[in-house]
């Protein structure tokens, strides 16, 4: 496995032969409004360009759909025949924005001999979770090896909080 963190939530993992991309967030530097009235976001530039992040990628994954996991300059440049995997509820929006494969994870599916396990996720609890709104994790299988990745997300590489037990296959 090789994993890459390149800003804020957005990774590119090399993993049981694939090459994956988790919440792309490629918006210019101080482009956005802050989130807690502090700084514009990001705080920060990309560390590489947004091509060599595209590179080689063959799966998109996107926990939810805040703008700092799936903005607008990641909508407009990941070529839109890509497979992009989704939390349900959140499938119809992005097709809207011109996606044409995507799939909602609902508990697990299988991707090209790789198992992506759903797993719950939050912002918080209370007002804050109210606010928010839903997100997820996943697990990665792939062989003898396990994965795990997602906001809030408590995995180890034996065990995960709140497992569920449905199955769907991609």
């Amino acid at each position: 496995m090789q994993l890459q963190l390149i800003r804020n939530a957005t990774l590119k993992l090399a993993y049981g032969g694939a090459t994956i991309l988790v919440d792309p967030y490629f918006a210019p530097k101080h482009s956005l409004p802050s989130f807690t009235g502090r700084s514009q976001n990001p705080m920060v530039d990309l560390p590489v360009a947004v091509e060599e992040i595209l590179d080689g990628v063959e799966l998109v994954i996107v926990s939810h759909l805040h703008t700092d996991h799936f903005d607008a300059v990641a909508k407009e440049t990941i070529p839109k025949h890509w497979p992009l995997i989704c939390q349900p509820g959140d499938e119809a929006t992005i097709r809207e924005a011109g996606f044409t494969d995507v799939t909602p994870l609902g508990d697990e599916l299988i991707w090209r001999g790789i198992r992506i396990t759903r797993r719950e996720g939050n912002h918080g609890t209370g007002a804050v979770l109210d606010k928010m709104g839903p997100v997820m994790g996943f697990t990665l299988e792939a062989g003898e090896n396990r994965r795990s990745t997602g906001p809030a997300t408590r995995c180890s590489t034996r065990r995960c909080s709140k497992p569920s037990r449905l199955s769907s296959r991609m």
